[in-house]
């Protein structure tokens, strides 16, 4: 799946060919482009056409290990799992890359490709849509919810699961690796739509009184830029042996967390102030 306004019909088809997929026998290949259709929007088109009763989703830029799909399919003899996820964590062989991996607070550190290999199947709330398998018998196939957010309908998806009485697992056993952004343009844009996401998930927070109107406000987008950094600074002491990162590269994570986060905290607060002047900066940022 892709969004055929910015990636080709053949370019997508030179990609898998590149990857050597093409050559297996064990997939039937379709190359779909959807005009327009952003990362869940291509998930939903994805998922629609599926004839299986398992869905799996899988991102591109994912480096799998041996045993990925047998283990994330394997979660699914517990006739109790309908929707589990594997174990991404970014990659951690240079100093940026892990001084990002211990920034994001989003992939569990230490459960790449060598980290071992036990299956762990434990519930969890919140899905992760890059490394995903769910039974579209139960909520359907399309599962993720129209959003202005970008990338907030992970966070949608999984409260409508739970709202349905269903529980997300996690399989530990699948896993697969994320490269960090690659380069700087793709390292601001991410923190800077992040920052989007996070002033429009922020605005259906339900906490009533002051505490509830403080959340939504320029004073909560200044606490979650401090608790994020204070967090990542905090793993750069507490985590750093578990991605083999030494003590003279704190500083590094020190700088590469407190860029992310300002850059997120600035594009959370020009949404607040101009939605429309941070939609039109984003569709910029991303060259469409």
């Amino acid at each position: 799946m892709h969004n055929s306004e910015t990636i080709s019909d053949d370019d997508a088809l030179g990609f898998v060919k590149e990857s050597g997929i093409d050559a297996s026998q064990m997939f039937d290949i379709d190359i779909i482009g959807v005009a327009g259709a952003g990362y869940y929007e291509q998930k939903n088109a994805g998922a629609e056409i599926c004839d299986t009763e398992i869905i799996v989703l899988v991102d591109s830029d994912l480096v799998l290990s041996d045993g990925w799909l047998s283990n994330l399919l394997g979660s699914f003899n517990d006739p109790l799992v309908n929707f589990v996820y594997g174990a991404t964590a970014f990659e951690t062989n240079t100093l940026y890359e892990k001084s990002f991996a211990l920034t994001i607070a989003s992939f569990p550190l230490g459960s790449g490709l060598k980290r071992g290999t036990e299956t762990t199947l434990t519930p969890a709330r919140h899905l992760l849509a890059n490394n995903f398998a769910y039974k579209k018998s139960v909520m359907g196939a399309a599962i993720f919810p129209d959003s202005i957010a970008y990338r907030g309908q992970c966070t949608l998806a999984s409260e409508n699961i739970r709202k349905a009485g269903e529980t997300i697992y996690f399989q530990k056993a699948a896993r697969a690796s994320h490269p960090a952004p690659n380069g700087a343009r793709h390292f601001f844009e991410r923190a800077f739509i992040e920052g989007h996401d996070e002033y429009v998930l922020s605005q259906r927070n339900e906490t009533p009184g002051v505490i509830g109107m403080l959340k939504r406000s320029v004073v909560g987008a200044t606490s979650r830029f401090i608790k994020a950094t204070l967090g990542a600074w905090g793993r750069s002491f507490t985590k750093r042996d578990t991605v083999g990162l030494s003590v003279l590269g704190t500083p590094a994570v020190i700088t590469v967390s407190f860029t992310y986060y300002f850059v997120r905290y600035m594009g959370e607060l020009i949404t607040a102030i101009s939605p429309k002047l941070m939609r039109a900066s984003s569709a910029m940022c991303r060259g469409h």
